[in-house]
């Protein structure tokens, strides 16, 4: 729909001003039934992507109306025994990662801060009384020192737990390393080399190595299949 309408000057300070549009939403493209149309269909639980796709609308216009017309009430709960933590891309107003909180146990999520900056975390959990954040027993995390030491100052009695995908790549890593620092030990330069090229077969189980189509390793100056080359490393 295309609208036409009126702009006027004042001739004494050269102001411009248009005429109302009576169906117009908040100076917006937005006329006002489609806006409560897009409000309606929040209570369907349609995504505001779905809701922009539907109404003609724009993501972050639908986003905007979301947040000025709709009023979500703060969630209060009890903390389980258990809690597990992570920082999270998202679109937010405050930051580009948000902070998700999940209980292991049931592989629920409990809630998401929008902000994982210290002050957010301190405010958001000083919410807890002192009593029921001492029951919390065992927090699961990343290796990040920043987290572990506002954990620990928020919850005095909990331990503290890697991960198993920050373990496993912390002790690949190390594993990596240490494969590399061996080779600078090896007096055969073409075969560290080589094994500094062919890390990845140290990843793979024996019996998952290819043992029937052979490559040219440049290293070593011979056809090898991976299996027989893994052989050669041990």
């Amino acid at each position: 729909m295309i609208v036409y309408y009126h702009r006027f000057i004042c001739k004494h300070c050269s102001h411009y001003f248009a005429e109302d549009i009576p169906f117009q939403f908040d100076n917006r493209k937005a006329t006002v039934p489609n806006v409560q149309s897009a409000l309606f269909e929040f209570n369907e639980n349609h995504s505001m992507t779905s809701i922009s796709r539907m109404h003609g609308l724009g993501k972050n216009t639908v986003y905007r109306i979301f947040a000025d017309n709709i009023s979500v009430p703060h969630r209060y709960y009890h903390l389980s025994s258990v809690i597990s933590i992570d920082e999270l891309k998202a679109t937010s107003d405050k930051g580009t990662y948000a902070f998700n909180i999940v209980n292991p146990l049931t592989s629920k999520t409990i809630d998401i801060i929008e902000d994982r900056k210290a002050s957010s975390l301190k405010s958001y959990f000083l919410r807890f009384p002192f009593k029921q954040r001492k029951n919390i027993k065992i927090i699961v995390m990343d290796l990040s020192g920043a987290f572990r030491s506002i954990m620990h100052a928020l919850f005095p009695n909990t331990q503290i737990i890697a991960d198993k995908f920050h373990y496993v790549r912390l002790v690949r890593s190390n594993l990596v390393q240490t494969r590399l620092d061996a080779c600078d030990h090896i007096s055969y330069s073409s075969l560290a080399k080589s094994i500094k090229r062919h890390l990845h077969l140290f990843d793979k189980y024996e019996e998952d190595l290819n043992d029937e189509k052979e490559w040219y390793c440049y290293h070593l100056k011979k056809n090898f299949t991976c299996k027989f080359i893994y052989q050669i490393y041990f």
